[in-house]
């Protein structure tokens, strides 16, 4: 487990005065307009999503979640103006003092390197967060390090010091492609709403916030104490007062919150060796990667109104020998729990590493299908939607090159 100095957190400082003052100053930078230039694309095969990023870059919606190996292409596009704001808190480049006082203006440098929000590399100031911007939201969230960044923030610490009470376990606050594909799943079958709706988990409060300008009352969970304070800056970033965030374990709510219209959760579903449960805790699914989703499937009845609908994003888990060991829980569960499920497959998942391609198929799983589970109050029935040939095509290609790669 990594540790980090609570006091040198630029997410500790969001209080105050100076709250207001960020708020203020990250409304006026006008970051939204940013929104359509995806990052390159670093990890993975060079291909992949690239019609839907370019689809959305001509409506002018955002791929900043949705690595392109056009990226450079696409951000010639921007203005001189824009390039540096790019520079400054996408890129999060070291950049002079005297650039971040154009940027910014000279009391705001100041009290940003006072509150921890910029920091001297060597190379100058740098942003300690990257700023996304999300189909007309904007969201400060952890630095990304899409453009090919290995740079920690420098209030990491190696060890836990016990007695240091400014010591406390670290986990990162991201927004990701995850939260992106979530949102577009939910727009085909979740409809719009006036009633109250509960994300889970929310990180930085991508799909919380998104959804949350359809509600009369939005809540966020987060076990996470960093995400939980920093979705809700976000929120108020983006003046949704409806929305409220709060430090809770989604396993163990017992109504504290009432029932909801409509809960949804991105939910860690990697599968991964168990001693890395406590590094890795936004990504670490259980057993077979599907130990946390059945847990929480567990507890989706009580948190449902009698119409209320919950999706759940999730790995299905293929065995070598065929078997979609997700829908077999499914089968043996859903009845009991009074629910019906509605599966609707995304595509082929498959380990970007090679330690992970091994300990996958030393576990006996040959891939995951992405998937969107939507759950309603029911009697166990169970269907099935399945993705297009288009899309079985390129991840029966993206299978077949990652077993050469890794094979």
């Amino acid at each position: 487990m990594r540790f980090y100095r609570v006091s040198e957190d630029w997410i500790t400082h969001l209080d105050g005065d100076f709250r207001a003052a960020i708020l203020t100053t990250l409304r006026e930078l006008g970051l939204v307009r940013l929104q359509k230039y995806p990052p390159p694309k670093i990890n993975g095969l060079p291909l992949g999503n690239e019609p839907r990023v370019f689809s959305r870059f001509l409506k002018g919606h955002s791929s900043q979640l949705d690595a392109s190996v056009f990226s450079s292409v696409y951000r010639s596009g921007l203005s001189a103006a824009e390039k540096l704001l790019y520079r400054a808190f996408r890129q999060n480049e070291a950049l002079s003092i005297d650039t971040w006082n154009s940027i910014i203006g000279v009391e705001t440098v100041a009290a940003w390197i006072k509150y921890k929000c910029l920091r001297e590399n060597g190379h100058g100031l740098m942003c300690q967060f990257s700023v996304v911007a999300l189909d007309g939201l904007v969201f400060a969230v952890d630095p990304l390090k899409d453009h090919g960044e290995t740079w920690e923030p420098d209030f990491i610490v190696d060890d836990d010091i016990s007695t240091d009470p400014d010591i406390e376990p670290f986990f990162h606050t991201y927004i990701g492609q995850d939260s992106l594909q979530m949102i577009e799943a939910m727009e085909q079958l979740i409809p719009s709403s006036g009633g109250r709706y509960l994300d889970c988990g929310p990180g930085s409060g991508g799909v919380l916030l998104y959804f949350s300008r359809r509600f009369i009352e939005a809540v966020g969970i987060d076990i996470n104490a960093r995400a939980a304070k920093l979705a809700q800056f976000n929120a108020d970033l983006n003046q949704l007062t409806s929305c409220r965030t709060f430090r809770d374990d989604a396993l163990n709510l017992e109504g504290r919150y009432g029932k909801f219209d409509v809960v949804s959760w991105n939910l860690p579903f990697i599968f991964m060796p168990a001693e890395n449960e406590d590094d890795f805790i936004d990504g670490f699914g259980g057993e077979l990667g599907i130990g946390l989703c059945l847990r929480f499937i567990e507890t989706v009845h009580g948190l449902l109104n009698d119409h209320g609908t919950a999706c759940v994003a999730a790995m299905a888990p293929i065995l070598i020998s065929g078997e979609n060991v997700l829908e077999t829980k499914l089968g043996e569960l859903l009845d009991g729990l009074g629910l019906d499920c509605r599966i609707q497959v995304a595509q082929v998942s498959l380990a970007h590493n090679r330690e992970l391609w091994q300990f996958h198929r030393a576990s006996g799983v040959r891939k995951f299908e992405s998937v969107y589970l939507y759950l309603t109050k029911g009697s166990g029935k169970i269907t099935r939607l399945e993705t297009t040939a288009a899309r079985k095509v390129l991840d029966a290609v993206r299978e077949k090159m990652y077993e050469r790669k890794f094979g």
